[in-house]
């Protein structure tokens, strides 16, 4: 590639995240859904009215579910920008960001900068990342920790240096104060499929590991105290109907090992392949693409062909896929922290066929794709009747849209990485900015009352 060619695809791409940006910051100002966000909002809010960050009180209740972590940054948000909204949604837009950058960093060690450029488009601009911040789920902070932590870890093996492995160890404990002990499945599974499926035993059991264990213990300390006060040193508290509830064992086995055995306060009715047809929208529209993309890998893995510079991604998405799927408590918004590695997962296969006559099923699959998101556009018009659009919305799309025929002339004949790549995240940004429009608590009403 000419040194002409590099600088007019690396403007394109510019201009790409930027506009994946943009779309992913529309929802800071859309209303706060319910009910699950409205509660974590007035959690983080009574923290700072009342200057208690160790008690979650809801209604002036304890509250036992989540970790504290996420109201920790919306708290530290709520006082920096006052009690708004936006300032709400900021910190999990932030830490959704981080995770698209050390999807770069993290690819950027086994793959081109291609390829990196390409995973955080695809991430950006996936249905569900977008609304994981927009209805501000604890995925979204999931995304950019569990990100952080496998490439700090990956970097920690790789070079044995130790600032790695002490960033790595301090982004799992984050995790874990965010959602658990299930924030260790993907962040585990990635770093052990790693270092087993290239046969480095003696690296499995370095000492390296225990020590990173131990600084995890070190960085969980102020959950472990705050749950140990606000519920283990009151006994007496009523608690899911009954007293003498452990915050710490919540911790470590109901919020977790409980929903996955059903037998916690929490219960659900879960099938083995709900995630496998959540999947589709959830990941839309890369979400055929990933799947193409995940079964050549494993088919390749079973051959015993050496297609790809690592096994994070693929041991990590895997793993933490089947034990969601043999869960009996499954929520779609659950497969968000999967995102990143099956982003980098698309954009391999997609670097790989892209100079293939493969590509031509891409570009039929893209043509669906524009056509889909016309459909359901004028659907969500018909049934939902949204609010009156604002004028700048319109003219985002419009440049969006006329961005898109601008490139489809351009690159018409090019058969490469700038028609797959940019054709596919201009369509994205049209969608995701339409539909995450429409997904607002105004118009959840309007369908409920008919």
């Amino acid at each position: 590639m000419n040194t002409r060619a590099h600088d007019g695809q690396s403007r394109w791409f510019a201009l790409c995240i930027g506009l994946a940006i943009a779309v992913n910051c529309s929802g800071l100002g859309l209303p706060i859904l319910g009910p699950d966000a409205a509660i974590y909002a007035s959690i983080a809010k009574t923290m700072v009215q009342q200057h208690n960050y160790c008690d979650v009180v809801v209604h002036g209740q304890d509250w036992l579910d989540k970790p504290h972590f996420p109201f920790w940054l919306t708290a530290l948000s709520f006082r920096l920008f006052g009690v708004q909204t936006w300032a709400y949604k900021l910190p999990a837009l932030l830490c959704l960001l981080m995770g698209a950058w050390y999807t770069y960093r993290f690819a950027t060690q086994f793959y081109s900068p291609q390829v990196a450029r390409w995973a955080v488009l695809i991430l950006l601009t996936a249905e569900h990342t977008i609304l994981s911040h927009t209805d501000v789920r604890a995925e979204a902070y999931l995304t950019g920790l569990i990100m952080a932590a496998v490439d700090a870890f990956a970097r920690a093996h790789r070079t044995h240096a130790g600032w790695p492995l002490l960033l790595g160890s301090g982004f799992t404990a984050c995790a874990m104060m965010t959602k658990g002990p299930m924030a260790l499945i993907p962040i585990g599974g990635a770093l052990a499929g790693e270092l087993v499926l290239t046969k480095q035993w003696h690296a499995l059991w370095h000492l390296r590991w225990l020590g990173a264990a131990g600084l995890v213990l070190v960085g969980l300390t102020p959950e472990l105290y705050c749950v140990y006060q606000q519920f283990d040193a009151h006994p007496d508290k009523l608690i899911f109907g009954q007293t003498g509830v452990s915050g710490l064992r919540f911790f470590f086995w109901d919020s977790q090992v409980g929903r996955f055995l059903n037998t916690g306060p929490l219960k659900g009715q879960g099938t083995p392949t709900f995630f496998l047809h959540t999947a589709l929208w959830a990941f839309f529209p890369w979400s055929v693409v990933c799947y193409v993309a995940i079964v050549t890998r494993l088919t390749a893995a079973w051959r015993r062909v050496h297609a790809a510079g690592e096994w994070y991604t693929l041991s990590g998405a895997v793993l933490t896929f089947l034990v969601f799927s043999a869960s009996r408590f499954q929520l779609p918004h659950y497969l968000t922290i999967l995102f990143p590695f099956w982003a980098i997962l698309t954009a391999y296969y997609l670097a790989q066929v892209a100079q293939t006559v493969e590509v031509r099923w891409l570009t039929v699959l893209r043509a669906c794709t524009i056509s889909l998101v016309v459909l359901l556009i004028l659907l969500v018009h018909v049934v939902c009747r949204p609010d009156p659009i604002p004028w700048w919305t319109w003219l985002l799309v419009s440049g969006l849209l006329a961005l898109l025929l601008y490139c489809g002339r351009r690159f018409r004949a090019a058969a490469g990485p700038r028609l797959v790549a940019q054709l596919g995240v201009h369509t994205t940004s049209v969608q995701n900015l339409s539909l995450t429009y429409y997904n607002t608590s105004a118009n959840y009403e309007k369908l409920k009352e008919g």
